[in-house]
């Protein structure tokens, strides 16, 4: 993936995240992914990209709520 859609995800789920209600976590998991690939289409990011460096995206999401913060995601990643 590159730098910009790195950049994208993490900066679209800081953004959104903390917006979603905590009802159902898989509903809001799926929400979220579909609301992301959306937007990243838009800013001309392919769902393939993204895949290619964090691996699955709900899966992903699912860390940075388990985490509360992408803060700490970010740090696992660098080492």
């Amino acid at each position: 993936m590159t730098a910009k859609a790195t950049t994208f995800v993490q900066l679209w789920l800081q953004e959104n995240l903390a917006r979603m209600p905590s009802t159902n976590r898989v509903e809001s998991v799926e929400l979220l992914a579909r609301r992301c690939l959306h937007e990243a289409s838009a800013a001309g990011i392919r769902k393939e990209e993204i895949e290619d460096e964090i691996g699955d995206l709900r899966s992903f999401i699912r860390e940075a709520m388990d985490s509360g913060s992408l803060d700490q995601i970010d740090d696992e990643d660098d080492e």
